[in-house]
């Protein structure tokens, strides 16, 4: 009975340090989680912040990324932007090449061709009308019958030389016409002159005519 009694107390005083055991393992586990309640160093809060430095870190990482690769593209560009707009602004004061602006060809002002100043053909002063007739010797009749213009006042003679008729003899003489001679049908055959139906007695290069005369010459047989 001893031995069992023993027993029995041994296994309750087990029992009751385990329970102890047990008791104290709690309390520190207890402790230990208000300890870290109270600090903020739970494993949930300890991963937060080591998650959001990572996520600065990173975030800064790619600041520091986007600073550096904007500022060296900014800065040749500006260079660019300078070199592109100083550079053509030299040449700026230079004339643009361009084609001349020429002034319109305009046909040289030169005074007007005048037409040469001649003398105006003036109106004759002498008109004077003509007729040479063979009067049916040799075969001959109105040889020449014209109207005549003289600036000066003509003989009868200029006239007779004026009118298309061969002629052969002097300002004094005529002695043919034509061919039609002086003595051809007789002794006193030849050539005579009227002046407006009168005969004048003198050579034909004294008498002068005046506008308006009529000459008549005429072949005269024996």
């Amino acid at each position: 009975m001893m031995k069992k009694t023993i027993k029995r107390i041994i296994s309750i005083a087990v029992a009751i340090g385990l329970i102890l055991v047990l008791a104290a393992c709690s309390k520190t586990i207890g402790s230990k989680q208000e300890v870290q309640v109270l600090s903020g160093n739970t494993e949930a809060p300890t991963s937060a912040p080591s998650e959001t430095k990572q996520e600065q870190t990173t975030e800064e990482k790619t600041t520091e990324e986007q600073t550096t690769t904007e500022v060296p593209t900014q800065v040749p560009t500006q260079a660019v932007t300078e070199a592109q707009v100083q550079v053509p602004a030299q040449p700026v004061t230079e004339p643009p090449t361009q084609a001349p602006t020429e002034p319109p060809t305009q046909a040289p002002t030169e005074p007007p061709t005048e037409a040469p100043t001649e003398t105006p053909t003036q109106a004759p002063q002498y008109v004077v009308t003509i007729t040479v007739d063979g009067c049916g010797y040799g075969g001959y009749g109105v040889m020449s019958s014209c109207t005549l213009g003289f600036a000066y006042q003509p003989s009868v003679y200029d006239a007779l030389c004026n009118c298309g008729v061969g002629i052969e003899g002097s300002s004094y003489y005529v002695s043919a016409i034509n061919g039609l001679r002086e003595k051809a049908y007789g002794a006193t055959s030849g050539w005579m002159y009227s002046v407006n139906g009168s005969v004048p007695m003198m050579s034909c290069g004294d008498y002068f005519l005046s506008s308006g005369d009529n000459v008549y010459w005429y072949y005269v047989g024996d």
